[in-house]
């Protein structure tokens, strides 16, 4: 959606009501949606250099700046998918008791 529209143009209740989540909640959580794209951000960071610490720390003694640049090329081809992070995001939820919001049909 940021993507999309652009960050300026998206609002808070604009994400929860696509994830279908409560706005209270990441309010409560975050503070905001200046915070919420910070934590999101943060996290999508983290995942990529905790990928690349991975390939790295396999490669044997010696290795080449070759194959110290094929490691980190790798990690970011293995990266987790938009999807996949939503399904983590979903089971981390579960796991915690929170309930997403039921989408709402249109009524005619």
């Amino acid at each position: 959606m940021i993507a999309e529209r652009g960050e300026s143009a998206v609002r808070l209740r604009d994400l929860t009501e696509a994830a279908g989540t409560n706005l209270a909640a990441v309010h409560y959580h975050f503070g905001g949606l200046g915070a919420l794209l910070t934590a999101a951000a943060t996290e999508a960071v983290e995942r990529i250099i905790d990928a690349q610490i991975a390939e790295l720390d396999v490669l044997p003694a010696g290795a080449t700046l070759v194959t110290d640049t094929e490691a980190l090329v790798v990690s970011v081809q293995n990266a987790p998918t938009a999807e996949q992070v939503e399904a983590e995001t979903e089971q981390a939820e579960a796991d915690a008791g929170v309930e997403r919001d039921q989408p709402q049909t249109p009524e005619d």
